[in-house]
């Protein structure tokens, strides 16, 4: 009999990569979404109960569901944080063997997004329970989507390029398909998660710019960049969000990615391919 894996927010980037590499190695999976939709789906919302019966037979759950439409800190909090612990109480309660929480680079002491924070309140409460919590970096994959995409299409499209804050933050890469690679092989084992939050990137770091310029090599690109004080475009974005406008990106999503881990340390239990623009 396949062992059984749950994968919550499967509708997303990260949650498809994870869904398509454990199926190719032999497991039976379960697509926890909002709309439940596809042959191995189920209604899943966060923050709603979960019924103990969902949770028969289940040897795995990897939790990557977050929902970035929420701006305010209360709803977010009650949503994202509360509602992944009440997620992981149920499936301890349910026995469930192997739990694992995805988190983000953008999680660090004196981390200064409401992500980063939500997710390192969820950090705090999976380590007091033996629970794997990793913080990947900026994912890339084959798969042509989410925020390296985004960035991708932005260099291919725009003959200037944006440069907030000058572009000197820092950042690290992390496959996909490794990161789903290593976590299948922790979710068939029995070695004993981690007691921290592990950093699962390429130990490299690149800075904004750099990443951009490479970006626009790849693609034969030669943009001019217009080096911008964030605040302005923060307070943009924020009114755009106010207004219920159309914005390309949360104003949130820029801050976690100005504001990663300045000094991470970096993990080799799960092994990373490097960066193909480094």
């Amino acid at each position: 009999m396949k062992p059984k894996v749950i994968i919550t927010g499967a509708g997303g980037f990260l949650g498809s990569v994870f869904m398509r590499v454990f199926q190719a190695r032999n497991w039976e999976t379960q697509s926890w979404t909002r709309s439940g939709a596809g042959v191995h789906g189920y209604r899943f919302v966060l923050g709603e109960d979960v019924p103990a019966s969902s949770l028969d037979g289940v040897e795995a759950l990897i939790h990557c569901a977050h929902d970035f439409q929420l701006t305010q800190w209360s709803e977010a909090r009650e949503i994202n944080s509360l509602g992944a612990q009440k997620l992981f109480m149920a499936a301890q309660a349910a026995k469930v063997s192997r739990l694992v929480f995805i988190s983000t680079m953008s999680a660090f002491p004196g981390c200064v997004s409401m992500y980063g924070n939500l997710k390192l309140e969820v950090e705090r409460f999976c380590l007091s329970r033996g629970i794997f919590c990793v913080r990947p970096g900026l994912l890339w994959s084959s798969e042509p989507r989410g925020m390296y995409q985004r960035l991708s299409r932005m260099v291919g499209r725009l003959p200037v390029l944006p440069l907030f804050g000058g572009g000197r933050q820092k950042l690290a890469f992390s496959h996909a398909e490794d990161l789903a690679a290593g976590l299948e092989t922790f979710c068939r084992g029995e070695d004993p998660p981690p007691a921290e939050a592990i950093v699962t990137a390429f130990p490299q770091l690149f800075s904004f710019r750099e990443i951009l310029e490479t970006l626009a090599r790849l693609q034969s690109k030669n943009p001019r960049f217009l080096p911008l004080p964030v605040w302005p475009v923060l307070s943009g974005l924020r009114l755009a969000e106010f207004l219920h406008l159309p914005v390309p990106f949360k104003s949130d999503s820029l801050i976690s990615l100005l504001h990663q881990d300045p000094n991470p340390v970096f993990s080799r239990r799960i092994p990373m391919r490097e960066w193909p623009g480094a």
